[in-house]
């Protein structure tokens, strides 16, 4: 039974019933306050059609849910967490699907950019949905090499993207972040060491270092890996030097400098400390 409800309920969203009606809304006045800064109002002209419990297949549905999610990622770019946090109480009144990942290079990830390339696969804007679907990872090395892979293959897939300088500059500073992390044992292998302790192996870090979530019990094997990383990204850094993006070009440039010359950088976007 629960079998056959869940196939009726599938047949309702993607082939929605004939009496159902298309929620229309101005999408020009959600534009225009969208440009002037004016997230929270913009999104208010879109929820009724954000919201439709049904989904009626149109451009107009398409245009809606490519604006609410751009809307949204834009209102939520501050690195200002107090005021993402504020703004996302007043989102959270609109019953909206808002998931905030606040200390992210992708600071804000919401569901109406997956549900444009689940309705709409051969949208316009699908070089830019399937880039924010993606989404990110902490701490956990095997989900952030997962993310790795499918910004790689994105880029494969969307070489002139309108997500390709953003999605080379995150998977840089994740690669720059796996190599700054397992690094420190380059500089002094004999103080690193697994020591017995009561439930299993520690690894003892000396004074001087910070603690790693990502080493493991081959040492060795990380320390060759940490220069894997660091050659990625600096070919990642030396592609974004012709972009035509000032922020993403820039931000290239400072960091390959100083990784060629080994320096940390002290920011980390893959573990959420």
């Amino acid at each position: 039974m629960l079998k056959v409800a869940c196939f009726l309920l599938l047949i309702l969203l993607v082939n929605p019933v004939a009496d159902a009606q298309e929620v229309l809304v101005d999408i020009g006045k959600a534009k225009e306050l969208a440009g002037n800064r004016k997230h929270l109002e913009a999104i208010k002209v879109l929820a009724p059609c954000l919201k439709q419990p049904v989904r009626v297949r149109s451009k107009e549905l398409e245009e809606c849910l490519f604006q609410g999610g751009s809307i949204l990622k834009d209102a939520f770019s501050s690195k200002n967490i107090d005021l993402n946090i504020n703004l996302l109480g007043e989102y959270q009144k609109l019953n909206l699907h808002v998931t905030i990942y606040l200390n992210s290079p992708i600071i804000m990830h919401n569901k109406f950019f997956s549900f444009l390339a689940w309705l709409f696969p051969k949208s316009k804007y699908m070089d830019i949905a399937e880039y924010d679907v993606i989404g990110w990872a902490y701490d956990d090395l095997d989900r952030i090499l997962q993310v790795a892979s499918s910004i790689e293959k994105y880029m494969l897939k969307y070489p002139e993207g309108r997500r390709i300088d953003e999605a080379s500059l995150s998977l840089a500073r994740i690669y720059d972040n796996l190599w700054e992390d397992l690094r420190a044992p380059l500089y002094n292998p004999n103080a690193f060491k697994w020591i017995k302790v009561d439930g299993g192996d520690v690894l003892e870090i000396p004074e001087g270092f910070r603690e790693s979530y990502f080493y493991s019990d081959n040492l060795k094997q990380d320390m060759k890996n940490a220069e894997v990383y660091r050659e990625k990204a600096l070919d990642l850094y030396k592609k974004l030097f012709s972009s035509q993006n000032i922020g993403f070009k820039s931000a290239a440039l400072e960091r390959y400098k100083e990784l060629q010359h080994r320096e940390p950088s002290h920011t980390f976007y893959i573990i959420n400390d």
